[in-house]
């Protein structure tokens, strides 16, 4: 009858659309894991450019010794100003940039901290002397 025949096509259609949606959420799924390798895949490619640079900055070894090592002896905004050329013979990375800035900035608390305990603690002994 007309009434099983129209069920019929309403069932063909929900089974349709139940289909459908299933191919469309794999679907998205595979496009949030392409997205995702595709990030990683750009990461590493330029980490690859980056150690290209480097090989080709070998040959520059010399300079790069002696920036590092004025780099390792200086302090204050000497070494903060020296950050950029380190940046550039070492090809760092955005987040090595800012593991070195913050690194620097911990020195220097840590460098403030170490005088005023020394100038705190050369005025207690000199106040000491005068015993």
């Amino acid at each position: 009858s007309r009434q099983q025949l129209g069920n019929a096509q309403l069932k063909l259609a929900e089974r349709k659309i139940q289909h459908l949606t299933e191919l469309l959420h794999e679907s998205e799924a595979s496009g949030v894991r392409l997205s995702d390798q595709t990030k990683l895949l750009k990461e590493e490619i330029r980490r690859l450019e980056r150690n290209q640079e480097r090989e080709k900055s070998v040959s520059n070894m010399e300079y790069l010794k002696n920036v590092v090592l004025k780099f390792l002896h200086s302090q204050g905004s000497e070494q903060a100003n020296l950050v950029p050329v380190v940046t550039k013979l070492l090809h760092l990375s955005p987040q090595e940039v800012a593991y070195v800035k913050e690194t620097l900035k911990g020195t220097a608390v840590a460098a403030e901290r170490c005088n005023t305990v020394g100038t705190s603690l050369n005025g207690h002994l000199s106040n000491q002397d005068s015993f």
